[in-house]
């Protein structure tokens, strides 16, 4: 039989705690993109990949010297790791657009 209930998992608990241990790793949660800051829970695009995501941090390996951002799926919630050549740009919130009324005499 199939569980009555099922558990949903808030992808928020672990927003912040991915790399919460590592000290090798720096993370930031803002980065500096074509002249826009990009901040964690951002819609962004991706280069080839279909789809958008939400941004969630960029991380350097100092030892490694490499440096990725991590994005979350929208509709899916899976979790990717990309280089900075893949970042396309942000995503900006579409304007409404309202019809002018216009009174006919």
């Amino acid at each position: 039989m199939a569980p009555k209930f099922q558990v949903k998992h808030d992808l928020n608990q672990t927003w912040y705690t991915a790399y919460y241990d590592e000290t090798k790793y720096k993370v930031s949660y803002e980065l500096e993109f074509g002249g826009q800051t990009i901040k964690a829970g951002d819609k962004i695009k991706i280069k080839h990949q279909r789809g958008d995501f939400k941004f969630r941090c960029f991380v350097y390996c100092p030892e490694t010297d490499s440096a990725w951002f991590d994005a979350i799926a929208v509709p899916g919630g899976s979790w990717h790791s990309f280089g900075l050549s893949k970042l396309k740009g942000v995503i900006k919130p579409k304007k409404r657009s309202y019809r002018k009324r216009v009174v006919k005499k």
